[in-house]
This record gives C-alpha cells, structure tokens and sequence, in this order.
C-alpha cells in the first residue's frame, strides 16, 4: 500500500512540479476571478434574453458526457486527496499534514501536492458553471 501512496504522491509531484509552481502567479492571482465572474454574468443576461422565445436545446447526450467526465475528475481527485493526506500523515505526523507544520517554510499551504488536488477540484468547478 505505501509503494502505491508513494507512486501517485511521485506521479502529482511531477504535475504541480511542471504546471503549478511553474505558475503561481497565475494560480494565487484575483485576475481569473475578477474576468470570469463577470463574463459569466454577461452571457447569462444574453443567453437569457435570446432564449427566452425559443424551444430549449436537446443536449441530454453531451450533458451526460459532460456529467460523465466531471464525475471521472471527481474521483480522481479524491483518490490523490486521500492518498496524499494518507501518504502525508504516515511521512510528516499529525501536526505537519494537518496544521501546517512547524518546520520553518512549510506552512505555506499554496504550494505541495494536496495544493495540486485543490487547484484541480476548483478549477473543475469553473466548467460546471
């Protein structure tokens, strides 16, 4: 069981090595934010207005593959969540997986693998909206 832990915990490492901290301008900005949310608002007034005397689209298939896909993420997600808080747990001991740790430079929560795991279940959530 620990190889496995260790061989996904190795595997995520390799991702936030090359995406997220490669990127942490990008990932801790207010910038996404503060673009979408209003985007988001725009085309829900427009898509609104044009669709108001119009029959709704028949899009139960890509809804389904859509719904499909998010699921598969979702579990993905939790499986390198839990392995990683487990593989964290065994390797740092409660205080240091759990309250940041008291070895000076790791208390920064913005960086790590279960970071990676967070960013990714957020980031999903952009697609539900």
């Amino acid at each position: 069981m620990a190889q496995q832990l260790e061989a996904v915990s190795n595997f995520t490492n390799g991702l936030i090595n090359d995406y997220l901290l490669s990127h942490e301008e990008t990932v801790l900005s207010w910038t996404p934010f503060l673009v979408s949310v209003p985007l988001y608002l725009v085309f829900l007034l427009i898509g609104t207005m044009v669709m108001r005397k119009r029959e709704a689209f028949g899009c139960k298939r890509a809804l389904a593959i859509h719904n499909l896909i998010l699921f598969v993420l979702s579990v993905a997600m939790f499986i390198g969540s839990v392995a990683e808080l487990i593989f964290s747990f065994v390797s740092n001991g409660f205080n240091n997986t759990y309250c940041g740790g008291t070895i000076p430079g790791q208390a920064n929560i913005y960086k790590g693998r279960l970071w990676f795991w967070a960013f990714l279940f957020y980031a999903s959530k952009v697609s539900s909206i």
